[in-house]
């Protein structure tokens, strides 16, 4: 998150919202998004209004990357033990 962080600043969001902001800027993709009050309703609705460039969708997934590269290739990101 720190590292995502001057992203949202740049975009005078939160990083609530510039997550759904780039979910919503992949091709192919919809979000489905949860609320647990009408004030988070309010504020997910404001992640249509951050508007992505190339370089920061490049930069988030750089950012991702540092995670999801150490994965394995198992589509199953989860084992449950029986």
């Amino acid at each position: 998150m720190t590292r995502l962080r001057p992203i949202a600043d740049r975009h005078q969001c939160t990083l609530g919202q510039l997550a759904l902001a780039w979910l919503i800027a992949q091709p192919q993709t919809s979000a489905i998004v949860g609320a647990r009050n009408p004030e988070q309703a309010m504020e997910n609705t404001k992640a249509a209004e951050v508007i992505l460039s190339s370089e920061d969708l490049a930069e988030i997934d750089a950012i991702g990357r540092t995670v999801t590269d150490h994965l394995d290739d198992n589509p199953v990101m989860w084992e449950f033990a029986a």
